[in-house]
């Protein structure tokens, strides 16, 4: 779902600030400098702001609806979405991979990605060579919780507008589905149970 709504997301908060920055299919081995994480990462949190789309912002806010429904979480505890959002999309080696941005060869992207893991659930990087960004990092946190409560925890489902945008996902005014896709997403669903069931 988020690779299929969230291309254009993908392209204008994240690899346009990148490629600003460095060719990263070219260079390698250098680490990210400070001002450059900076820069990337008030680039990032702008356009994310601007270019999410509603479908994900729907999708993520039944996702911290449901989390909250099944466990005992703190209201204010975004860790879920952070996780689905950042760890399982932006920074995830395999998505990266389909942008052609290699997080194995790449030195530079290894130190972006670290430094965006620690920024999103606000924890300081041990490492000597990263002690002047770890205040960056609190900063960023602070501005992705406003991200996330401003775009998803506010977001009403039970408005009609909502009602209605969940409900068009999979006709032709919002996306035309491949019919592929439909047949490996069932049999990815499919191993899925069988393989749950035989466990």
């Amino acid at each position: 779902m988020f690779f299929v709504f969230g291309n254009s997301m993908m392209i204008e908060s994240f690899i346009k600030p990148l490629k600003k920055i460095i060719d990263y299919e070219k260079e390698y081995e250098r680490d990210i400098t400070l001002n450059e994480y900076k820069i990337i990462m008030n680039d990032f949190i702008l356009n994310l702001s601007k270019t999410i789309p509603l479908v994900l912002k729907i999708i993520l806010k039944l996702v911290y609806n449901m989390v909250k429904k099944f466990f005992s979480i703190d209201e204010n505890n975004y860790g879920p979405l952070y996780t689905l959002l950042f760890f399982n999309f932006f920074i995830n080696p395999k998505v990266q991979i389909i942008y052609s941005i290699n997080s194995v060869k790449s030195v530079f992207i290894r130190s972006l990605n670290k430094l965006i893991y620690a920024t999103i659930y606000n924890s300081k990087i041990k490492e000597e060579k990263f002690n002047n960004y770890n205040e960056f990092i609190e900063i960023y946190h602070k501005q992705i919780q406003i991200f996330i409560f401003e775009n998803i925890i506010e977001l009403n489902i039970d408005d009609d507008k909502i009602k209605k945008s969940l409900s068009d996902i999979f006709t032709e005014q919002f996306l035309i589905y491949p019919e592929f896709l439909i047949y490996k997403d069932t049999e990815f669903l499919c191993n899925t149970i069988f393989k749950t069931k035989k466990e």
